[in-house]
């Protein structure tokens, strides 16, 4: 009795054991006790697109994040993160995080549609710091992330024929999921403001253009989109004609001037310039949306 005893209490100590020993290990990975610090990674850059696989519902945005060290991530990154699209924030259960490199952490998210392209990455409410994310030795964590750019739509143009007072471009690709291209035109290095300013389809003085039909776009159909939003915000001095895949602007008051187009990517958005791009790319998601309704009717 005594031995049975004495057997039933080590059977527990080394269940006891085991135990101690498990959690110890759990905390030995990216994560595990990790604090910020002086040799915490630092992010040097954030690359961002979108892909579609095939229908609407197969759409996915992607970001690239790049650290200046081999970086580690574990399972509790996404809960700690707070993605937003477009002014709509995107369930933790839908982001994908995996490993793309060394430094490089790539989170994936799926979309229907993009609209303003606007991408907000930023720590969760309750994430004072990032646990889950860490150096390749998951000692020093992150302590957070504070990114805000705008989704490229994919889509690009290249100048093959430059005149005074007017350009010919051509469009090189399209948009690689639902999104919006934005148009800015320059005249002697200036951007031309557009016509009307007070319109969600205006972005830092940057024209939209829907690209609602895009599994179905090409550059010929690109291209008169395109000269349609020029005519709509710029028809008062400048006028757009489409051709294949080619687009003219030219002045109509006789100026000899330098024009240019291009596609803007955000660059001007930082500090107070960012935050009213994300107030206007808001708007313009529900502009979208009842340009859908209305269309669905």
């Amino acid at each position: 009795m005594h031995k049975l005893k004495k057997r039933k209490q080590r059977r527990i100590l080394n269940i006891v054991f085991i135990c101690i020993i498990a959690l110890l290990c759990a905390g030995c990975g990216a994560g595990g006790g990790a604090e910020p610090g002086a040799d915490s990674p630092v992010l040097t850059g954030c690359e961002m697109r979108g892909e579609c696989s095939g229908g609407i519902q197969d759409q996915r945005i992607i970001a690239d994040l790049t650290f200046d060290r081999a970086v580690a991530f574990d399972e509790n990154l996404a809960e700690q993160l707070r993605i937003v699209i477009g002014g709509q924030r995107i369930d933790p259960e839908d982001v994908t995080v995996s490993q793309s490199g060394d430094d490089t952490v790539e989170i994936s998210v799926p979309v229907v549609q993009v609209n303003d392209g606007m991408m907000e990455i930023t720590n969760a409410p309750d994430s004072e710091m990032l646990s889950g994310l860490t150096d390749k030795e998951g000692k020093n964590c992150v302590e957070k992330l504070e990114i805000k750019q705008l989704i490229p739509s994919g889509a690009s143009v290249s100048t093959i024929e430059e005149g005074a007072g007017s350009t010919v471009c051509q469009v090189d690709s399209v948009v690689t999921h639902r999104s919006i291209i934005w148009l800015r035109i320059l005249r002697d290095g200036q951007v031309v403001i557009p016509d009307e300013t007070d319109t969600t389809d205006v972005m830092d003085d940057a024209a939209a253009v829907h690209e609602h039909e895009f599994l179905w776009a090409t550059p010929e159909s690109t291209a008169a989109d395109m000269a349609e939003t020029i005519n709509r915000y710029y028809s008062s001095d400048l006028e757009a004609s489409a051709d294949g895949n080619r687009l003219t602007i030219r002045e109509k008051t006789g100026k000899q001037s330098q024009l240019k187009l291009e596609i803007y990517t955000g660059d001007d958005m930082a500090g107070g310039s960012a935050a009213a791009g994300a107030e206007g790319g808001q708007a313009a998601e529900k502009a979208d949306t009842d340009r859908d309704a209305e269309e669905a009717e």
